[in-house]
């Protein structure tokens, strides 16, 4: 398959420079050799502060990564790699022809025919110039649709107004203005028993070289410009001073180390006025050696919730063996079985607002508590979630460092686990209701044949539901949330379909709507690579 992209799509007119430190080969090779001849005695001296131990190791990878991967300065301006002097020679004889066709020197047909030929010397220098770019890189998917895209749209670059500081400062007071709306109310808690206990326990270096090996390979860099493919080609020198340090650092004294607990965000625009902050959302970059330690602590409570059946049974999200496809197939067969007792069926689909960033520290430590944490594992979630900052990076600028408050840490890989325990006993607080919870996104339904059990639910959601939130500090966003009376009686005023999941679910459930949006979109992409693609 070969790719063709009008010449527009890649020739700028416009071109920048940003920071970068590009991931050798050799640079690699140096940084193996460098960390090779490290003495980590330091580790095993029990004299030494916990918490300078990761410090330290910390130091030692950053100082030596920055020699290795010296930073260097690159042009963002499109490669015209693809147009040669074959071509230039080309587009000089068409401009000469075309100044001759309009002197009548020579016919119109000689200019057209010509230029025609240059268009499709031009097609065909870029398809070898695409096939090169994609056959040359080992995502190769990531590679065709990032051509796609540079035909589909523009990048929109951040305004110049928009500084660091003053996008950083929007984001990490969002949480505080969204809990501060709220009404006062003192907070609703599920008294939730269980004879289980949970404890973090030590690792092995099998199990922290599995984490490191469980990474995604990435050249995506963390606030210390350390990047998984570089902490990936160092595992076999770093698995067991890392191991001692988790062990002894972290399950031991219950702390996380510190120099963790800062990450890097870059504002992605979304849709709107570009000048407008609220139309950017931030990618949360955590350090690499923080997702380390989190994939250990998230397989430990993780196993812990799973065996003793902690999780509750609505929940599809972020959990092994469960899907948005298994959601909505569970919600699918409760509509229809409604249909078959000659019922319908109403579904409220609940917004919230920001609900990863608004989690209450205090209320989810009282609810680990509840899960049968011991006092030791609640103290390093509590040193995991306190004293976080997090800097904006752009304009090749980064802002000042500021306090995360509130909130699961995004990006992360824990973050999600403590989200799903933050809303577990939310079903659990209004038992005569069914739900259906992937993750944030929080789904009511109840099966009725009168007004009666309508009302009756709509109330329930009205009251008991929307007060959960309000005593968890979670906002629901009333003018995002769905509803809808599945039926197949057409008396109903109800809105015509909703979307769930990424499905578009219409109130008799006969997927026509969903279907024709897809045919719709797939449409526009086959259009695209039809203008892109050539056999």
């Amino acid at each position: 398959m070969s790719v063709f992209v009008p010449t527009s799509s890649l020739v700028a007119n416009e071109s920048s420079n940003t920071k970068y430190r590009p991931i050798t080969t050799l640079g690699l090779f140096h940084l193996y050799n460098f960390i090779e001849n490290i003495n980590w005695d330091f580790i095993n001296n029990t004299n030494n502060d916990v918490e300078d131990l990761f410090t330290q190791f910390n130091s030692i990878l950053v100082h030596y990564v920055s020699i290795c991967f010296p930073e260097k300065i690159f042009s963002t301006r499109a490669s015209k790699n693809w147009f040669n002097d074959n071509l230039r020679a080309l587009r000089n004889m068409q401009t000469l022809l075309f100044q001759l066709q309009n002197k009548q020197i020579i016919d119109k047909e000689v200019y057209t025919d010509f230029r025609k030929f240059y268009r499709s010397e031009i097609a065909k220098a870029l398809v070898k110039f695409h096939d090169n770019m994609i056959n040359n890189v080992p995502n190769k998917q990531k590679a065709l649709w990032d051509i796609v895209n540079t035909k589909r749209k523009n990048s929109v670059k951040l305004p110049t107004n928009l500084s660091p500081d003053t996008i950083n400062n929007y984001f990490t007071n969002i949480a505080a203005n969204t809990i501060n709306a709220l009404p006062k109310t003192s907070n609703i808690l599920t008294s939730f028993e269980t004879d289980s206990r949970f404890s973090f326990h030590e690792v092995s270096y099998n199990e922290v070289r599995d984490a490191i090996n469980h990474l995604k390979k990435s050249n995506s860099r963390d606030a210390y410009n350390i990047s998984s493919k570089i902490l990936k080609s160092l595992v076999n020198l770093i698995v067991i001073p890392l191991t001692k340090i988790i062990n002894r650092e972290c399950i031991r004294e219950s702390i996380f180390p510190a120099v963790l607990k800062t990450s890097k965000v870059v504002p992605v625009f979304k849709k709107g006025d570009p000048n407008d902050i609220s139309n950017y959302r931030p990618i949360s970059l955590v350090p690499i050696l923080a997702k380390v330690f989190e994939f250990i602590l998230k397989k430990q409570i993780n196993s812990y919730f799973e065996n003793n059946s902690l999780y509750s049974q609505f929940q599809f999200g972020f959990r092994c063996n469960h899907s948005t496809s298994l959601a909505i197939n569970y919600l699918s067969e409760k509509i229809l079985s409604s249909f078959e007792n000659k019922e319908n069926t109403y579904v409220c689909c609940l917004d919230l607002t920001k609900a990863f960033d608004c989690v209450e520290h205090g209320i989810l430590l009282q609810k680990l508590k509840s899960y049968g944490f011991c006092v030791k594992s609640i103290s390093l979630m509590n040193s995991y979630l306190i004293n976080r900052c997090q800097f904006v990076s752009a304009h090749n600028i980064n802002s000042n460092k500021m306090e995360i408050k509130f909130g699961v840490p995004q990006g992360s890989v824990l973050g999600p686990t403590l989200f799903l325990i933050f809303i577990n006993d939310l079903p659990l607080s209004i038992k005569d209701t069914n739900f259906l919870l992937f993750a944030d996104d929080t789904t009511i339904y109840g099966a009725f044949d009168l007004k009666e059990a309508l009302d009756h639910i709509k109330t329930c959601v009205e009251t008991k539901i929307k007060d959960w939130f309000i005593g968890n500090k979670l906002t629901v966003n009333c003018a995002k949330t769905q509803e809808i009376i599945f039926s197949l009686n057409k008396s109903f005023i109800t809105p015509s379909y909703i979307k769930l999941l990424g499905v578009f679910l219409d109130c008799g459930l006969t997927w026509e709507t969903h279907c024709n949006y897809f045919v719709t979109k797939l449409s526009k992409k086959l259009f695209l690579f039809r203008q892109l693609v050539i056999d």
